[in-house]
């Protein structure tokens, strides 16, 4: 499994590190392959590099390295270009978000969009972006809500 899941976080990784900007950050579920291909800065909301989530947040399991989770206010006060902690889907189709939570989420400056990544486990990688910024062939979004 872990072979599986650190190509995977390889590829997108890679994909990340021909697009990223010096100010992007991308808040991460852990820091691995996708960050050292990406070569972006990160925040790992499991908190092994950040003082807060270590020392602030409380447990919330006792399995070593994942104790503790940045909760999703701590995410958007860091003001990242890319959330893919535990909101990105790996599957063979772009991710559609329903109407209410594509609007919470363009509430709270974000829009998931999807990647067709050649080289991963399934077709597309679908991850949230902030809707001000542009990374790759993915635009800054624009004024009207997406809706299926």
């Amino acid at each position: 499994f872990l072979r599986w899941y650190t190509a995977d976080r390889a590829v997108i990784g890679k994909w990340f590190g021909q697009y990223a900007k010096p100010d992007d950050l991308v808040a991460v579920g852990g820091a691995g392959a996708q960050v050292y291909y990406g070569k972006m800065a990160a925040l790992d909301c499991y908190g092994l590099s950040d003082a807060y989530i270590a020392h602030e947040t409380k447990a919330i399991s006792n399995r070593p390295g994942h104790q503790k989770y940045a909760t999703l206010e701590y995410q958007l006060k860091r003001k990242p270009t890319i959330i893919t902690s535990n909101y990105y889907r790996i599957q063979n189709q772009p991710f559609v978000p329903s109407r209410g939570e594509a609007e919470e989420w363009r509430r709270r400056g974000f829009h998931y969009v999807s990647v067709e990544m050649p080289g991963l486990s399934s077709r597309y990688y679908s991850f949230l972006k902030r809707l001000d910024r542009a990374i790759g062939p993915l635009p800054v979004a624009a004024d009207e809500p997406e809706h299926p």
